[in-house]
């Protein structure tokens, strides 16, 4: 099925208890909020054709589609079955999500799955999973597979979270999957529970005041070296120190002692003493030397004497 830019056509399919509108429509991948960030699947079953091809902003396909994602099950699937290829990107941020559009040229790959939005790493876990839409073979069986097009799906109901899942649920060949592109459109979410006291705030907006030492919107970031308190809205004075800045809650300066600037020994007078003792002779050692002198001069008068009477 060919759709030429600028277009925009609804199909409006009846699925399992509840009626689910998918739109063919121009894609915009340089603003998705998916864009460049970091994606993993099951498993690749071409080379290169690795989960991050479906968050780099080429929709094409390209030739052999070198520019698609494909997952298959080399690793354990969906859910803990490794019948079902999966995946996920990482958004590396809450947000509130109300559609997902996917692009590609294997439809067949495609015929059966669904959308999750999770807080939590991984696709095992079904207790931290939120379905965004659950799409079946009808909802796409008349497109042509040749071609890449792309589908926009909306959300049953907007749900928050910072991992996006697509996942097979059956189908022909429930162990690929084919993902050219896929984009998402979120709105950043924020939490409300390290606001400062006084603070205002919304999941769209943030706090409006942190606890000191912190800057908004969520208040969970340190302030930035050089600066303190409330939002972090406080220059620090220089430290006597350099080598440290302020405290970032209350401004201080850490404990800083000045250098001692007295010559070598002069601040331990006893060790001074020790080191003059220890450089002169003791008098033991005095004694000990004149006497040895005494003793070599009465040997050399000895010998003296003794040569005089041998010749007399």
């Amino acid at each position: 099925m060919n759709v030429k830019r600028g277009t925009f056509v609804t199909f409006c399919l009846l699925l399992i208890l509840s009626t689910v509108c998918l739109q063919v429509s121009p894609g915009n991948a340089e603003t998705s909020i998916t864009l460049r960030k970091h994606a993993e699947q099951s498993g690749t079953y071409r080379g290169g054709r690795d989960a991050g091809k479906a968050v780099d902003g080429v929709t094409d396909a390209g030739q052999d589609e070198a520019n698609c994602a494909m997952a298959d099950t080399t690793d354990p699937g969906y859910g803990g079955r490794k019948d079902f290829a999966w995946w996920q990107v990482d958004l590396e941020d809450p947000y509130t999500i109300s559609s997902v559009t996917i692009y590609s040229d294997a439809w067949s790959t495609l015929t059966d799955f669904e959308v999750y939005i999770s807080g939590v790493p991984g696709v095992a876990d079904a207790a931290s999973r939120y379905l965004c839409l659950s799409v079946s073979s009808i909802a796409i069986a008349f497109l042509n597979s040749n071609e890449t097009s792309h589908f926009l799906l909306n959300c049953t109901q907007p749900r928050v979270g910072r991992y996006v899942t697509v996942a097979r649920t059956g189908g022909n060949t429930p162990t690929k999957m084919t993902l050219c592109e896929v984009e998402i459109d979120g709105v950043r979410y924020y939490y409300c529970d390290n606001c400062g006291s006084g603070s205002t705030c919304n999941s769209t907006s943030g706090c409006s005041v942190c606890r000191p030492g912190y800057v908004p919107p969520e208040c969970t970031s340190g302030c930035s070296i050089g600066y303190y308190g409330t939002n972090c809205g406080e220059r620090c004075s220089p430290c006597p120190d350099p080598r440290f800045t302020c405290d970032p809650v209350t401004g201080e300066c850490p404990n800083y002692t000045e250098p001692s600037k007295s010559q070598p020994n002069q601040g331990n007078p006893q060790q001074a003493i020790e080191n003059t003792s220890s450089a002169r002779p003791s008098s033991s050692s005095g004694m000990l030397i004149k006497s040895q002198i005494v003793t070599i001069t009465g040997v050399v008068a000895s010998l003296v004497l003794l040569h005089s009477v041998s010749f007399s």
